[in-house]
């Protein structure tokens, strides 16, 4: 769209905070949320993913839950400014929350957490990291936690804010029909 775009990766938290405070124009992928529709400008949705409880140990591979309260007996974990987290906090489980997704990983690892949960992709590619040899020993229980929608997410402050996101909305619709968008979903595993 003849503009040159420039990724700095920092924790989610971090980068909330500097697009509310207009230090960065936008922050990607994430979860579409009433809550965050009120607070940021948001672009077409740019795909979706899958999350589920991670687990570690086979003592929980017999774990089924119909609703949350049925998991309250185990030690789950949560990271922090997570939609999922606080999707689980106000469903009244407790949660080990942590900074980054790599440290619930760990403390699923080693036993301090039951369940941990993530987007099958995420999950998958931070404990292929992490624990290339025991990558396989993780399993996620069978039922969803919920399907989550991305996108971009603006600063309201930003004086190019609607500009800039019209663009990319503008590039996405041309990279679909393009067919460039499908393969990128593809060799990253997300669904449309």
């Amino acid at each position: 769209m003849g503009h040159e775009l420039v990724v700095v990766y920092y924790p989610w938290s971090r980068g909330i905070e500097y697009v509310k405070r207009n230090h960065a124009f936008g922050i990607f992928p994430m979860i579409i949320t009433q809550k965050r529709k009120k607070a940021f400008l948001v672009s077409s949705t740019i795909g979706h993913e899958t999350v589920k409880f991670f687990y570690y140990h086979e003592s929980m591979a017999h774990v089924t839950w119909s609703e949350f309260g049925d998991l309250k007996k185990y030690r789950i974990g949560g990271t922090q400014h997570y939609s999922t987290t606080i999707l689980l906090s106000d469903a009244g489980l407790k949660l080990d929350i942590s900074p980054m997704e790599e440290s619930g990983f760990k403390k699923l690892k080693i036993g301090r957490l039951d369940l941990f949960p993530s987007s099958e992709l995420v999950g998958r590619k931070i404990i292929n990291k992490l624990f290339p040899l025991e990558a396989a020993n993780f399993k996620t229980l069978k039922k969803s936690i919920k399907k989550n929608a991305y996108a971009v997410m603006c600063s309201k402050k930003h004086p190019d804010n609607e500009k800039f996101l019209k663009m990319f909305n503008e590039g996405l619709i041309r990279i679909k029909k393009k067919g460039v968008y499908e393969q990128i979903l593809i060799s990253y595993g997300l669904e449309e």
